[in-house]
Parts: structure tokens; C-alpha cells; sequence
């Protein structure tokens, strides 16, 4: 039983006949927790626009990493194959210039300078498959 020295006491509101509805309305389609799920469709277009960056994100990522620099791949491999050719072990390179025939064939043209002969300038074709090159011409040298 209550004390009458225990000061005012507070009823709960279902107790005191206060209708805590009345503060705070239910809108139709809130949860017991009181959130509400907004606007049919209303996140769509942030989700859609997220969902749009990271592909996008995540495909420029991809072929930045995995892109392989074919043109200079090719630029080497002929330059290799040049000095296979030429007599002398002090050649130079210059004016270098690749072409893409295909996906896998590309075209070098450039000029071979070798100590105590003229400039020679070069077309070199090459192709690959993989990780591996394969001469298919050398003109020039």
C-alpha cells in the first residue's frame, strides 16, 4: 500500500485514461517501433545510383589493373629481336612507334642505331597468345 508521505504518485499512461496517440499519431503503415517505410520507391534511385558507381567502380578498377601494356610488350620484344639481327652489342633505339593490327598482332616501326653504321630503320611485326611473343616479320634490318 502507498505511503501518503511518498509524495505524488505518477500513473502510467494506460492507468491515467491519457491517450499517448494523441501526442504522437500512427500514420497508416508504420511499425511497431514507429518507423516509418516512407514514400513507396523513395530510396530506389540512391540505391540504384550506389549500386550503378560501384559497378562501374569496380569495372574501371578491373581493366586499370588487369590491362596489360601490349604496346610496350611489343616495342621490347622487337627491340629484342632487332639486336638479334644486327651485328654489335651497343644498339640504340629511336622513334618507336606501335600499331595495333588485331587484338594480338601489333607493328613496330623504328629506327636502329648501331655504333659506326647508319641509322637502319625497322618494321617489326609481332603476335602474342598469352605471355608469349612470336616474330611474324622483320624488314629493314
Amino acid at each position: 500500500m502507498l505511503d501518503p508521505g511518498d509524495g505524488p504518485v505518477r500513473r502510467s499512461p494506460e492507468l491515467s485514461g491519457d491517450d499517448p496517440g494523441e501526442q504522437f499519431p500512427e500514420r497508416p503503415g508504420d511499425d511497431p517501433a514507429g518507423h516509418s517505410p516512407g514514400v513507396p520507391g523513395e530510396r530506389r534511385p540512391w540505391l540504384v545510383a550506389c549500386l550503378v558507381a560501384v559497378f562501374v567502380a569496380a569495372g574501371l578498377i578491373m581493366i586499370l589493373t588487369s590491362g596489360q601494356d601490349h604496346h610496350g610488350e611489343a616495342r621490347l620484344v622487337c627491340e629484342r629481336f632487332v639486336k638479334g639481327r644486327v651485328p654489335g652489342t651497343d644498339v640504340r633505339f629511336s622513334g618507336e612507334k606501335v600499331r595495333d593490327l588485331s587484338s594480338i598482332r601489333h607493328t613496330v616501326t623504328g629506327t636502329a642505331l648501331v655504333a659506326g653504321r647508319p641509322p637502319a630503320p625497322y618494321t617489326c611485326t609481332v603476335d602474342h597468345g598469352g605471355t608469349s611473343w612470336r616474330l611474324v616479320s622483320l624488314t629493314g634490318v
